[in-house]
């Protein structure tokens, strides 16, 4: 399944079950995405925030480093592609014509939400990066759904996953 979001999320879904039957599989899915990603690193935010996730999710219930520097290769390409805080469809290809700015916040919530899971494995991305995905989301939650550009929070009930996607990324960031 290589990097891709199916192969993505099934291997999220292996983790999330506890079952230790699993991590020979999901051993073999992340060491492969490591790999892949170190040599031909995705553009795609959709598939990068899930790539953060798997190794990241990996790494802490087996402590194995190995996923860590393609963890760090993630990190620093989430510092090109960032737009005001967020992210578009792309990391390297910035559409400004398709919402506010070129954001695409269904996307850029699971790259924050990897950056997140990320920390917790003492990645970091460069500079300001992650300080500005904060900034941009925190002011969104408890005023409405999460935007799909950069403009005032929406008042929607289906958000494509913004909105649980923000609430776990939230909920995993300390309280200091």
């Amino acid at each position: 399944l290589g990097g891709s979001l199916n192969g993505c999320m099934a291997t999220l879904f292996l983790l999330s079950t506890g079952d230790e039957a699993y991590l020979p599989a999901v051993k073999r899915f992340v060491d492969t995405l490591a790999t892949q990603v170190q040599q031909r690193p995705t553009f795609s935010s959709w598939h990068l925030g899930y790539q953060l996730m798997v190794m990241g999710e990996y790494y802490l219930k087996t402590g194995d480093r190995s996923v860590l520097p393609a963890m760090q290769a993630l990190a620093d390409q989430t510092a090109n592609g960032q737009i005001a805080g967020s992210w578009g469809h792309s990391m390297n290809d910035i559409a400004c014509g398709y919402v506010q700015s070129g954001q695409m916040n269904s996307a850029g919530v699971t790259v924050f939400l990897g950056l997140v899971i990320a920390r917790e494995c003492g990645i970091l991305p460069p500079d300001q990066t992650f300080d500005k995905a904060l900034h941009f989301f925190y002011r969104m939650p408890g005023h409405g759904s999460i935007c799909y550009g950069d403009h005032r929070s929406e008042i929607y009930i289906d958000t494509n996953g913004r909105n649980g996607a923000i609430a776990c990324a939230m909920s995993l960031l300390p309280e200091d």
